[in-house]
Parts: structure tokens; sequence; C-alpha cells
């Protein structure tokens, strides 16, 4: 949950490019790498791979590459 998502996510992809229903996301319901881990890690899993995942610009078509430093909005993780 960073400002970051909320204003890509939430305000982007909702409300200014309407490329997703509002009401899509629940902020309140995102979780961080760090939290996911936390949890599986109860488990016995162990994270083999983690990537973040950006929009390319101009950002209207939602092209997204995986980017291994930024995981502020999207991110995948085996």
């Amino acid at each position: 949950r960073t400002a970051k998502s909320y204003a890509i996510a939430i305000v982007g992809g909702e409300y200014v490019t309407g490329k997703l229903p509002i009401g899509t996301h629940s902020w309140n319901q995102f979780k961080s790498p760090q939290e996911v881990h936390s949890l599986v890690g109860d488990y016995g899993l162990r994270e083999a791979n983690l990537s973040g995942m950006v929009l390319k610009p101009p950002f209207f078509d939602l092209r997204w590459e995986l980017n291994n430093s930024d995981t502020d909005i999207n991110w995948i993780g085996a």
C-alpha cells in the first residue's frame, strides 16, 4: 500500500483512463511482497523470484514490463 499504487492503480486505472471498472481495487487489501513473504514463510515456502510490474509510457495502452527494483504498484513472485 503505497501512495504510488493508489494513484496509478485506483485513480489512474479506474478514474482517469476508465480502463477498469470503478471499485475494481480495494487499496486496503493490497499486499506488499514482504507481507506475502511473511505469510508463506509460515508454511515452509520460500521465494524463488520477485519482479515488479511497471507500466511503460504512454501508459494509456496499459503495456507492462517486469522490473526487479520497482514493486510499488504491481508485482509477481514465485
